[in-house]
């Protein structure tokens, strides 16, 4: 059970760490760096709040929420700093 759980949340990780690429790389060429990766992290907070509301994926949201939350503190850290 616990193992299940784990490789859920690492799923979520992974799943959000490869869209992350492909949303960044399309926003940051259509708006500019500086706009396009906010609006990146801020599109993929939504889709996993979303996601979180659904009841048989939590914890896969749960990792696609973490990494999310590690990029945008990345982007602040990086552009903003």
């Amino acid at each position: 059970m616990i193992v299940t759980r784990v490789a859920k949340v690492t799923l979520g990780f992974y799943m959000s760490f490869v869209a992350s690429l492909a949303i960044v790389v399309f926003t940051s060429f259509s708006l500019g760096l500086y706009l396009g990766a906010p609006v990146a992290c801020f599109v993929l907070a939504v889709v996993g709040v979303v996601g979180m509301a659904q009841d048989g994926y939590r914890e896969i949201f749960l990792g696609w929420l973490s990494w999310v939350a590690i990029f945008g503190i990345f982007i602040v850290v990086t552009f903003f700093l």
